[in-house]
């Protein structure tokens, strides 16, 4: 399903899926995540979907929607360069230094790509690293210019019946 013109879409960092594990509004959460994907509204790089093997329950209600959700941009030269260029900026969270390559710049080059291809969405990432300017995806979004929300914020948002 298309997502409506000047609908946010989000970009889910590992973080986020893996706070939803054990959560008190945990099957809550996992319906309105559910609803958010077959909207189209959610996406997730594959290197930060990778994390979600660590949570069994969030995979077994969620995993459904991998090829919905998990934006493959790999063949993409723009975004390919985008992401050389975030990892080249912030490498220490992108883990650029080290053995394991972290999903953050991968989450952040996909807002960033998407709100460049598009005029008429808003791309925002959802994380669970602190608030903006404490952590480092929540700098790196703030220094680009793209909204940062925590997973609650994002589910208020779109949800605000729910009383998050």
């Amino acid at each position: 399903m298309a997502p409506p013109d000047g609908a946010t879409r989000y970009v889910v960092d590992a973080s986020a899926w893996i706070e939803i594990e054990g959560h008190r509004a945990q099957n809550l959460i996992l319906k309105r995540v559910g609803e958010l994907i077959e909207a189209g509204l959610l996406e997730c790089p594959p290197q930060a979907w990778a994390e979600v093997k660590r949570c069994p329950e969030v995979l077994a209600r969620i995993g459904q929607y991998e090829d919905q959700m998990v934006m493959n941009l790999r063949s993409n030269p723009a975004y390919l360069v985008l992401v050389g260029e975030i990892h080249h900026k912030h490498p220490q969270m992108c883990g650029a230094r080290g053995r394991k390559n972290k999903g953050d710049g991968y989450v952040l080059a996909n807002a960033i790509f998407g709100n460049g291809a598009s005029t008429t969405k808003t791309y925002a990432v959802v994380a669970s690293e602190g608030f903006v300017g404490r952590g480092k995806l929540g700098k790196a979004c703030l220094e680009h210019g793209i909204k940062y929300l925590s997973l609650i914020q994002m589910l208020a948002r779109e949800f605000p019946d729910d009383g998050w």
